[in-house]
C-alpha cells in the first residue's frame, strides 16, 4: 500500500480510466507515434489489413510497373538481340507475354545467342513469380 503511494502515475498504453466502453472495442489508446509512421514501419500487416478494393489496385499497379520496367529493358536490347520490337507498346506487350507465359513466338527462339536476353528472360519470369 505504501509502495503504491510513492510510485506516482504509471504510464500505460491503455487508459485505466477508460470507462465502460473498453469492452466494446473503444479503447483509449495513447499514440506514441504518428499514425502514418505506424503503417510504414509495419508494411506487411498494413497490406494484410487492406480491404479487397484497396489491395486490387495496388497489385495491378505493381504488375504494371514491373511490366513497364522490363519493357524498357527489352526495348533497349531489341536491336542487338534480333527481337524485332518496333515501339515501346510492342515492347510492353512482349514483356507481358514473357512474364505471364513461357513458350511464346519470339522471332528467333534463342535470341541469336544474345547474353542480355538469355539473362533477362529468366530474370523477368522469376520476378513475375515473386509478385
Amino acid at each position: 500500500f505504501l509502495l503504491a503511494q510513492h510510485r506516482g502515475k504509471i504510464k500505460r498504453i491503455l487508459d485505466r480510466d477508460g470507462g465502460q466502453s473498453q469492452s466494446t472495442r473503444a479503447f483509449h489508446v495513447r499514440k506514441k507515434r504518428k499514425v502514418y509512421a505506424m503503417f510504414i514501419y509495419d508494411l506487411f500487416h498494413t497490406v494484410l489489413e487492406l480491404p479487397f478494393l484497396g489491395l486490387y489496385p495496388m497489385v495491378f499497379c505493381l504488375y504494371a510497373l514491373c511490366h513497364f520496367i522490363f519493357a524498357l529493358v527489352w526495348w533497349s536490347i531489341s536491336e542487338n538481340c534480333a527481337i524485332g520490337l518496333s515501339s515501346l507498346l510492342s515492347a510492353f506487350y512482349f514483356s507481358v507475354e514473357t512474364q505471364m507465359t513461357i513458350g511464346y513466338g519470339a522471332p528467333k527462339e534463342n535470341f541469336d545467342g544474345c547474353p542480355e536476353a538469355v539473362f533477362l528472360l529468366p530474370l523477368q519470369v522469376v520476378c513475375g513469380q515473386f509478385l
